[in-house]
């Protein structure tokens, strides 16, 4: 089963995860766009030379996300999408599966936004399946949970569940988890690929 490893901040984890294996020149994925932090952040990375894809169903979300990318000058190097993020592989070139270096999602519902309106746990285990599709052989897809309301707590539910069948067809698989006395606390997900698999 996975390792739970204990860390101070989840956001510098993750972040930490992917400036490692996201150079210039690299494809990421934000998965859920939300108020655009992650898709400047991975936009930075990839540099001039690298693209990033940006999914939200929401309008607020991908205006905010446009702001955000525009004020940080990295228009050239993004592309919006709203839609879902289920439906990433049919907008990103079939030649880009096995090559995208990082893979962001933050599940849950925009911050400062209607909470009814949250990820759900079929459009999410679709968009990690196609997710793991696309990730290069280098790469790393981090997953936040927030179980915090209803569908968040399926949703990694969900995840957890799936962790036995993808580690036995050769995925590494590690979560995360901050010193926190209050329940429920978010946590975080991480996939790559073992090195140590003959895969």
């Amino acid at each position: 089963m996975a390792e739970t490893i204990l860390v101070p901040r989840m956001l510098d984890a993750y972040h930490q995860f992917l400036e490692e294996r996201v150079k210039p020149g690299a494809f990421a994925i934000d998965g859920t766009a939300g108020n655009g932090y992650d898709t400047v952040f991975l936009a930075n990375l990839v540099g001039e030379t690298g693209h990033v894809w940006a999914f939200d169903i929401q309008q607020a979300a991908i205006e905010a996300t446009k702001n955000r990318v525009q004020v940080a000058g990295f228009e050239s190097r993004v592309t919006l999408c709203l839609q879902s993020h289920a439906e990433m592989i049919s907008v990103i070139s079939s030649d880009l599966v096995g090559s995208v270096s990082g893979i962001v999602f933050n599940l849950g519902y925009l911050p400062g936004s209607d909470k009814k309106i949250t990820t759900l746990v079929s459009t999410s285990l679709e968009a990690i399946r196609q997710s793991l599709l696309l990730l290069s052989p280098h790469g790393i897809l981090t997953v936040a949970i927030y179980p915090g309301h209803q569908e968040g707590t399926l949703e990694g539910n969900a995840l957890i569940d799936q962790i036995p069948s993808l580690e036995a067809a050769g995925w590494l698989i590690r979560i995360y988890k901050v010193p926190e006395p209050k329940s429920p606390a978010p946590y975080l997900i991480t996939y790559e690929r073992n090195k140590n698999e003959n895969k």
